[in-house]
């Protein structure tokens, strides 16, 4: 061995005094400061609740809402580990299935990270996994739907959106995916990213909110509830049907 390579005893000290520091500080870590295993103790704690489901949060239109998750932008969720994403994953899925949803984000259930789920409109209604998604284009031409959502119960309200959306994520192994999305699809990936954003479709909403029989009443009645757009550009797009006929949320 060279002299080189070995370490002084005053080398060794500080390097254990370093490591010492650093558990420590790990161990004392804030509530809602990410330790060096890119957890937080809270979404540590969230993560080992040993429930199936979790709470979906409520956001009170009319009331302060200080602090709330609902306002925050997310934090990126590929330095977790993966076991972690992995549980997320399972909570989340249980979660909105619970709730009879098309669309769920990691901040509708307290954790600020960039992941969601959404519904695909195909036949067979598989759920997507989407980790640190990212709109990267969207069509200038936009069309007016009815949403609701899982954080505020009971209303509803139009709004415009991107006809279309091409878009990346990550999958639960760290692959990189892309994905065209239109129509309702479209919609409900717009939704969900705005939700790690801290954005609420609230803030986009045309006019009053209406109670959620009416939104379904207005719902049945518009024309070409059903259309559909197969192709944009040389690609062809999964086919997405449009808005649905009884409410679903988001």
């Amino acid at each position: 061995m060279h002299d080189s390579d070995r370490l002084s005893r005053r080398q060794w000290l500080l390097g254990a005094g370093a490591a010492g520091t650093a558990a420590l500080l790990d161990g004392c870590a804030l509530p809602g400061h990410p330790t060096r295993h890119g957890l937080a103790p809270a979404e540590r704690q969230l993560l080992a609740r040993p429930e199936e489901t979790l709470p979906i949060l409520q956001y009170q239109v009319a009331g302060t809402n200080l602090g709330t998750v609902l306002r925050q932008r997310s934090r990126p969720a590929r330095d977790l580990p993966r076991r972690s994403l992995e549980r997320l994953d399972r909570l989340l899925r249980a979660t909105l299935k619970r709730s009879g949803g098309v669309g769920l984000a990691a901040p509708q259930v307290g954790l600020a990270r960039r992941v969601v789920l959404v519904q695909l409109q195909i036949p067979q209604r598989p759920v997507l996994t989407c980790v640190d998604p990212r709109i990267l284009r969207s069509s200038a031409d936009q069309v007016s739907g009815y949403e609701g959502c899982l954080s505020i119960r009971g209303v509803g309200g139009a709004l415009d959106r991107a006809r279309w959306v091409e878009l990346s994520y990550y999958d639960l192994r760290g692959r990189r995916h892309s994905r065209r999305s239109v129509g309702w699809e479209a919609r409900i990936f717009q939704h969900e990213v705005d939700h790690l954003n801290g954005r609420l479709y609230v803030d986009l909403v045309q006019g009053p909110l209406l109670p959620t029989e009416e939104m379904r009443r207005r719902r049945r009645l518009r024309p070409g509830r059903r259309t559909s757009i197969p192709r944009i550009g040389p690609r062809r797009l999964a086919r997405a049907s449009g808005e649905p006929e009884t409410v679903v949320l988001l």
